[in-house]
């Protein structure tokens, strides 16, 4: 369930038959362990009673054919806390900051409440790590020994990192985003055209983002990738 005592999936489909949990999946190899690390203390951007809202309505509207729309139009309030500035700034500063820190882990994604959301990140995103990368090369120009080598390493993996947003297309988004000051072409381009190899040809984002040598590493999404697709190299969820 998604929350603890979510009961609205026995009341729609009936009594569970059998359960299979995480900590059975873990045991046996089907997925890999999840450890959680709360962020949002220790950057001021907590939403514990925002999230403890959102349940309520939950269970207020189950019965709703459309609860997506209604939860949207219910939560209206919320989303504009969720998406101050502000706020978007310091959670794009830290995410740079904490993966930049696990550049050996893996591959990351990134998921938003919705798709001007992810664009909105993709360019914050994009800001903070061309300073981190800077700062990374001020450091490696300056370090001797196995630290320069580490950090020659990492500033490689920072220049070569790629970062897409990855969102469904809709009727008239171009005027949606240019509303907003963000141009989604570029964007819609490169989820239909994918990136070019080497060799002059292409390979599409989902099986470059699936490829562990590829450098397509940090994908921003709200919808798209959440189920159903397995990357064995991500190891970072934000």
């Amino acid at each position: 369930p998604l929350f603890k005592d979510d009961e609205i999936t026995s009341k729609v489909f009936g009594e569970y038959v059998s359960t299979y949990d995480f900590q059975r999946s873990v045991e046996d190899k089907a997925t890999v362990p999840l450890y959680y690390d709360s962020r949002g203390e220790i950057l001021g951007v907590a939403t514990n009673d925002i999230n403890e809202r959102i349940a309520e309505k939950l269970e207020r509207i189950e019965d709703d054919i459309d609860v997506k729309e209604r939860l949207e139009r219910e939560l209206k309030r919320d989303y504009h806390i969720i998406t101050a500035e502000k706020r978007l700034n310091q959670i794009a500063g830290d995410f740079v900051e904490h993966y930049s820190t696990a550049w050996e882990s893996g591959k990351a994604m990134f998921i938003c409440i919705d798709k001007l959301t992810c664009v909105r990140m993709y360019e914050l995103i994009q800001q903070y790590w061309a300073q981190k990368e800077e700062g990374v090369e001020e450091s490696w120009k300056m370090a001797t020994g196995e630290d320069k080598d580490y950090l020659c390493n990492k500033l490689i993996w920072m220049k070569e990192t790629k970062k897409a947003v990855i969102v469904s297309e809709e009727q008239g988004e171009v005027d949606k985003f240019r509303k907003w000051g963000f141009d989604i072409k570029p964007h819609r381009r490169l989820m239909k055209n994918g990136f070019e190899l080497p060799d002059g040809t292409r390979i599409d984002v989902d099986s470059a983002f699936k490829r562990e040598e590829h450098p397509f590493r940090i994908a921003i999404v709200c919808a798209m990738w959440l189920t159903g697709f397995d990357v064995p190299s991500l190891a970072n969820l934000y």
